[in-house]
């Protein structure tokens, strides 16, 4: 099985680019993509944060409640940040369907193996 992914992947790239890579340039294509992961977490991480905080800071502004909202916005920003982290380093996407296929891995994975239990289960409801 892991061979004919191989395959696919080679076919795919070969359509691509037209031609079959060498392993440089493999090695060069995936440095690249690391790295733009790395940007995109980066920006997502300072972008929640700095925008969560300047929004505290002006409602404290216009409430007249001093640092309340700075902080609590400043950790909730944070929090935001490293989630986006989180989802960037393991490729998942808020995609539309995204949700949904998560579901269906979810139950799959605790589909009972035997028909036995799966009646029994049934009966039970």
């Amino acid at each position: 099985m892991p061979s004919d992914l191989k395959d696919l992947e080679n076919k795919i790239r070969e359509a691509r680019h037209g031609k079959e890579l060498d392993a440089e340039e493999l090695s060069r294509i995936r440095k690249a993509q690391n790295a733009k992961m790395a940007m995109q977490a980066g920006y997502e991480f300072v972008a929640s944060v700095m925008l969560s905080a300047i929004l505290g800071y002006f409602i404290d502004q216009w409430l007249g409640t001093a640092p309340l909202f700075l902080i609590s916005l400043f950790l909730l920003g944070t929090a935001a940040g490293f989630l986006s982290i989180f989802r960037v380093s393991k490729n998942l996407g808020m995609a539309v369907g995204y949700s949904q296929l998560h579901k269906c891995e979810k139950d799959a994975n605790k589909a009972p193996n035997d028909n036995n239990t799966n009646s029994n289960e049934r009966t039970e409801e």
